[in-house]
């Protein structure tokens, strides 16, 4: 178990903490969220102490919880955020304008250049294409064949990829053609881009005709989610 920092037993931070239970009515912040009235027992820093303790004065930066509230925000044993946590912690960086590390989500028609804009965009960051990542479960190169039980579990990864990738470097691409919204929303992209190049990739080992009109009609659904949730779009 994870030692307990002396801050928490300082006077100022007691006090503080006093303070914000009472700013909450004494109530889980969380399960109030979704209508459930839980009494409050402790108080949570979103932007945890160790890592960013210029925040662990502010306010803002925290939240009355329950005991069992908090257990699902942490990793007692580690101290790292759970997935919980970091959704938390992005919805409050978007609110407070902290830059944190960046999710972009890559969409356009097949052949519209999607990879080729995150290779050039992406320097040090990390990123998620669903082609690559099949074919490297079947032991090919990329665009080689469309297997579908690799794609099916390269597509079930991109949600742990996007909660973990942000923990090791600033920027995070994940590169899908139009998924859908809930697909979106599991990931919180920061961005969207939309890729709008034209390539003839019918010679492709790999291609498989699309129905343009329904990916089409998919981007736009992405961008009215995005301008409805405060998600900048961008066209490239």
């Amino acid at each position: 178990m994870k030692a307990q920092n002396p801050f928490y037993n300082s006077k100022r931070w007691r006090h503080l903490r006093e303070v914000i239970l009472r700013r909450d009515g004494y109530l889980d912040q969380l399960e109030l969220r979704v209508g459930s009235h839980v009494e409050a027992e402790t108080v949570h820093h979103i932007f945890p102490l160790e890592k960013y303790p210029q925040y662990k004065w502010q306010p803002w930066n925290l939240i009355a919880v329950s005991r069992h509230t908090h257990e699902l925000l942490h990793n007692r044993i580690t101290g790292e955020l759970s997935a919980d946590g970091m959704h938390l912690l992005r919805q409050t960086a978007r609110k407070q304008s902290i830059p944190i590390s960046v999710l972009t989500l890559v969409v356009g028609l097949p052949g519209s250049g999607k990879t080729t804009w995150v290779r050039q965009h992406m320097g040090g960051g990390l990123a998620y294409d669903l082609d690559y990542l099949a074919a490297a479960f079947r032991l090919r190169a990329p665009h080689q064949e469309r297997h579908e039980a690799a794609r099916r579990m390269a597509n079930s990864m991109v949600r742990a990829f996007a909660q973990n990738a942000q923990r090791y470097c600033g920027n995070v691409f994940v590169i899908r053609a139009a998924p859908s919204i809930d697909e979106v929303e599991a990931i919180e992209p920061d961005r969207i881009v939309i890729c709008s190049g034209i390539h003839d990739i019918t010679a492709r080992p790999d291609y498989v005709r699309t129905d343009e009109q329904e990916l089409g009609a998919r981007i736009r659904e992405l961008c009215d989610w995005a301008q409805a949730n405060r998600v900048s779009v961008v066209e490239a």
